[in-house]
């Protein structure tokens, strides 16, 4: 196994501070990331002309495309659908962005804590947010993007050692 050869690793270093998530949509040719800066970075993947997987990421070509800010402090994470980015950070605001860069909802979740996880599902219209509070919430994606109570579910775990660190949706049938 040689791993020069298997893999070819592209870098790019054009932010400022930690990076806290990142996320990468095929279909979309999207990287979005978060950091401390409070911005969200939407990177598009230009792959056009290249024909051979061998050299894929060798020859693609990334920019960036919009610097989004909607949160007053950091963001810790975000997710990518076909259709919206989503983002939370620490100032407990969760922001819905269409892929053009638009702020289709922001929303304040909590008053005494920080938004550090965070997963959807589109397929089921949700969206899952832990808190530093140990509170895990669940909301609509799309039903209303003007309806700013779309709050399905709060959950609180008593022991306070229980804080949410990451959350994750899992279908079962």
């Amino acid at each position: 196994f040689d791993y020069q050869a298997d893999f070819k690793i592209w870098l790019f270093i054009v932010l400022q501070g930690v990076i806290f998530s990142i996320s990468y949509s095929e279909s979309e040719k999207l990287i979005v990331t978060t950091s401390d800066d409070r911005s969200v970075k939407l990177w598009s993947i230009d792959d056009k002309n290249i024909d051979n997987d061998e050299k894929y990421w060798s020859n693609i070509k990334i920019s960036l495309k919009f610097s989004l800010f909607g949160h007053t402090a950091r963001v810790m994470r975000n997710k990518i659908t076909e259709d919206y980015i989503i983002s939370v950070g620490e100032d407990a605001i969760m922001c819905i962005w269409k892929t053009n860069g638009d702020l289709i909802r922001k929303q304040k979740l909590y008053q005494d804590g920080c938004l550090w996880s965070l997963d959807c599902n589109k397929h089921n219209n949700i969206i899952v947010t832990g808190s530093s509070n140990s509170g895990v919430m669940i909301h609509r994606l799309i039903s209303d993007l003007n309806n700013t109570n779309d709050q399905i579910k709060e959950l609180h775990f008593s022991d306070s050692a229980s804080t949410a660190k990451c959350v994750a949706i899992s279908a079962r049938k």
